[in-house]
């Protein structure tokens, strides 16, 4: 599913959850459950949170430094670049 939905992030819809979840051969029911139950609430939520601190990519790493300044590295070669570890 991870693959399917980061692979069509342009087109993500109820619809495509729902032939992702027919594809992958899961219980509808129980997806169709899940869904109504807020799970998308949740990430939508989430999804805002990050657009409301200018993230746009995951993942995302936030590292504090001394002086409270904050760092974003979007990736594990910038982290991995950064100076930050030894």
């Amino acid at each position: 599913m991870h693959d399917a939905l980061y692979n069509n992030q342009s087109v993500l819809s109820k619809k495509l959850y729902r032939e992702q979840a027919v594809r992958l051969g899961l219980k509808l029911s129980a997806f169709t459950l899940s869904m109504n139950a807020g799970a998308r609430a949740i990430v939508v939520n989430d999804l805002k949170a990050g657009q409301a601190l200018g993230l746009s990519e995951t993942p995302t790493f936030l590292v504090c430094k001394g002086d409270h300044s904050v760092w974003k590295l979007a990736s594990i070669s910038q982290l991995n670049s950064s100076g930050l570890f030894p």
